[in-house]
């Protein structure tokens, strides 16, 4: 909608010299309105509100549901290394155990091969399996370590019992599949909202538009006295229905797209569901 105003002066009778008599003034308000419409709005589309504007709204809520699921993946990295390295820890104090009586076993059987008691392929057999305890020990103070140094990098702090201060509490579940597919919702929602956005602006465009202007003719006959001369009011409407936008191939690209990627969101979500109940599984052996 638009409204102006406009004045002209002129020569009140063009066959007369110019003078302040022979001044005429000529005032023309007008105003304007035009009218829009898709022919394909998202309310027959089923959506309730503008896609335009729910575009923002779901970019915040991806952005939100992104930091908490972050937030709850350190959470998960935090308590899965501390576990590996409680439980490197108890293995070594175990395998440490064990080694020290193979010692003494292989010092036995060394002492018995002395007196004749044992022969020497009994020691080199327990010697192998000391040797297999060996390896295993130090794969488990290489993995105490590798959890250590990645519980640094989490929690910043160097020591063990600080580190238990960053772990959850009773009350806050590790594995929460509500967020991951909040997320994963959000995205169709976003796919579907572009689709109907999409869908609107390319299908024709009805418009009207309608201008109103009035030409009213003032003549000064002495100062500061007008008198009405003469007043006529003209319009126009206009009616257009444009085809401008409208590409039935591309419609079907955007329909096939919108299928396509509904269809990757449903095997990112199942795909989800499955690593997180490994992971359950996983940290449920762990613990």
């Amino acid at each position: 909608a638009s409204a102006d105003y406009e004045i002209a002066k002129d020569l009140a009778d063009q066959y007369r010299k110019p003078s302040k008599d022979n001044t005429a003034y000529t005032h023309i308000p007008a105003a304007s309105l035009a009218l829009s419409q898709s022919l394909c709005p998202f309310w027959l589309q089923g959506l309730k509100k503008d896609p335009a504007t729910m575009q923002l709204s779901y970019s915040l809520e991806q952005k939100e549901l992104s930091k908490s699921l972050q937030e709850k993946s350190i959470l998960q990295e935090v308590t899965y290394n501390f576990i590996l390295l409680r439980q490197n820890q108890r293995l070594i104090d175990c395998t440490e155990k064990k080694l020290a009586l193979y010692d003494e076993n292989i010092h036995s059987l060394q002492q018995g091969v002395r007196q004749g008691d044992n022969a020497v392929s009994e020691v080199w057999k327990a010697d192998e399996v000391r040797l297999e305890c060996r390896q295993k020990l130090d794969g488990y103070y290489s993995g105490r370590q590798n959890a250590y140094e990645a519980l640094c990098l989490y929690c910043g702090v160097g020591c063990v019992d600080k580190m238990m201060d960053a772990l959850p509490d009773s009350g806050t579940p590790l594995f929460e599949m509500q967020l991951d597919a909040k997320l994963l919702q959000n995205g169709i929602d976003q796919v579907r909202n572009s689709y109907a956005l999409q869908k609107q602006s390319s299908a024709p465009v009805l418009s009207l538009k309608g201008n109103f202007s009035e030409y009213t003719n003032l003549k000064k006959k002495v100062p500061f006295n007008y008198v009405k001369e003469k007043s006529y009011i003209a319009w126009t409407f206009t009616l257009m229905l444009d085809f401008s936008e409208l590409s039935l191939h591309k419609n079907r690209l955007q329909k096939e797209g919108l299928q396509t990627s509904l269809e990757t969101y449903a095997n990112q979500l199942a795909e989800t569901q499955k690593q997180t109940d490994i992971r359950e599984r996983q940290y449920d052996y762990m613990v």
